[in-house]
């Protein structure tokens, strides 16, 4: 009995401070919403003690944790997305890095050397397919640069299956 005693306490002194709150305010513009909030209030200390006899509160409990666990594996799942994009860029562009390195090698091997290696990627869903162009700036000994050159185009053709028309070498003096 004395519970029920203490509960009925608080919901005076609860109503008995916030009218005295509400006369407190300035203006009538916020004590519409004032009331709202402490209407809200009300009810939760009403329903509060009612919801403890009924294990009420254990399932509100239960629910909440299962909402709050439900919500942080949704953010686990948007920052494990947000991860593999991030992972796949940095491949892609690892990759894009390795092709272009391997592209001047090749040129390295006529004796020649790279001064601009410029590529252009196929990409699909997946990523980069491989390289659909490349323009080249080299610069080296004058003697047979057309032989070299049409050698270092062979060989980007053959290894890398650019069509012969996308692969554009230039020198420089």
């Amino acid at each position: 009995m004395e519970a029920v005693y203490g509960w009925i306490r608080n919901i005076v002194c609860y109503l008995c401070l916030f009218n005295i709150f509400l006369q407190a305010l300035p203006g009538e513009n916020f004590k519409k919403y004032v009331r709202f909030f402490g209407g809200l209030l009300l009810i939760v200390m009403v329903l509060g003690p009612l919801a403890d006899m009924a294990n009420l509160s254990e399932s509100f409990e239960q629910a909440w944790r299962l909402g709050s666990l439900r919500e942080q594996a949704e953010d686990m799942r948007i920052t494990g997305q947000g991860i593999e994009e991030l992972r796949e860029d940095k491949i892609n562009e690892a990759y894009r890095k390795e092709l272009k390195r391997q592209v001047e090698d090749v040129v390295r091997a006529y004796g020649m050397e790279p001064v601009k290696v410029e590529l252009q990627f196929s990409e699909n869903a997946e990523g980069i397919r491989g390289i659909s162009g490349a323009d080249l700036q080299i610069s080296g000994e004058e003697e047979d640069f057309e032989k070299k050159a049409s050698d270092i185009k062979n060989e980007l053709l053959e290894v890398y299956h650019i069509s012969a028309g996308h692969i554009n070498i230039s020198i420089q003096e």
